[in-house]
Formats: structure tokens, sequence, C-alpha cells
């Protein structure tokens, strides 16, 4: 995944912040390229320190007002605890994403901002040949 300079320290200056609650947010990019948009949701009072659910209705808001040379291009959130890894519920969720995605979408990407180790790990729905779809690791190239 690339993410342009200014998006990565806007995201990792916000997440940083996030001591009491989990928070979540959309990501564009403008024709398959580096994420040059993040869009932060507000915390929702049924989020908890240890949990985030994201608004679907906000998520489609966003997207819908974005001009035609935007692309969604995944969502991402908060861990704590140093919890580096994708929960079921959020590999469920993200397949969930995907296989409503245009078959032109074959990637859609999940970083995941740890706290408190201030880090942002690459994760990417992808698409197969086959039709499946695969969540796997993928760096995070700033650029």
């Amino acid at each position: 995944m690339q993410i342009n300079k200014t998006i990565y320290e806007l995201m990792t200056a916000r997440c940083s912040l996030c001591a009491d609650r989990e928070l979540g947010g959309v990501l564009g990019c403008v024709r398959s390229g580096a994420i040059c948009f993040v869009k932060f949701e507000s915390p929702d009072s049924k989020d908890l320190w240890y949990t985030h659910v994201p608004n679907a209705d906000y998520i489609n808001k966003v997207t819908e007002g974005w001009p035609s040379y935007f692309q969604f291009a995944g969502l991402f959130h908060i861990h704590k605890s140093n919890n580096n890894r994708l929960s079921v519920a959020d590999r469920t969720y993200f397949e969930k994403i995907m296989s409503f995605m245009p078959p032109e979408i074959t990637v859609l990407h999940f970083p995941l901002y740890v706290l408190p180790e201030d880090r942002l790990y690459g994760f990417k729905a992808e698409r197969t040949e086959d039709g499946s779809i695969e969540i796997t690791n993928e760096s995070i190239t700033v650029v």
C-alpha cells in the first residue's frame, strides 16, 4: 500500500491521541494510486476502548460526496494493547465489503493502527482469479 506522506502523518497524529476509544475512518485514492484522502469517523457512544463499530451510513455518505476521480480504497481502525492482528470480526467485515465491490476493484486496503506502539500495519483484501477473497499483510510505503 502506498500512502501520501501528509495523509500518513495526519493519521498517525490523530490515532496516537486516541487513548480512551478506538477510532476508524475511510481511505480514498485517485485511480488506484497512493492513498491521498482520509476521513475520520466520529467516535460513537457504542465504541469502547477495545472495539470499534464502523458506521456504514457515514462511510457511504463520505464516498457518495466524492468527485468522480476519487475511488474508495478501504478503511482503517485502531487496536489497543499492542494487538497487531486482525480479529475474526475484522476479517469477516473486510471480506463482506470486498464482496460488494464492482469487479474492477480487486484490492482494498485495511491498515491497522496499533497503540500504544504507535505503528501502522498494512492489510489488504484481494479478489483472486477464482473470485475468492484473501486477506493478507502488506507493506506500507509512504510517498
